[in-house]
């Protein structure tokens, strides 16, 4: 095992006996999991922050179309009545403008 003697090298662990080394091993792998485990938490964090922002960028530019056609809609249907009759239907409250 590289690791242990690097770890007896880099420590100056003259007696450092195999448990332990294995123990202090498992320690930095679950460590370095840990970090990558965060890592991973963060960056999809980050997309979805992105991909909601380009859903409302989308739904606003939809809403705008969409009023649009319902505008046009409304225009179309009552294009064939006369103001005189408009205006008394509003008055009446028959129609919302």
């Amino acid at each position: 095992m590289n690791i242990i003697d690097e770890l007896k090298k880099a420590m100056n662990w003259d007696k450092l006996d195999e448990a332990t080394a294995k123990e202090i091993v498992d320690d930095l792998e679950a460590g370095i999991e840990k970090m990558k485990q965060e890592q991973e938490l963060e960056k999809r964090k980050a997309e979805t922050e992105e991909n909601k922002a380009w859903s409302e960028r989308v739904a606003k530019a939809r809403t705008k179309r969409h009023n649009n056609i319902a505008r046009k809609k409304k225009h179309r249907q009552l294009s064939g009545i006369s103001a005189g009759r408009l205006a008394m239907l509003r008055k009446l409250g028959k129609i919302d403008d």
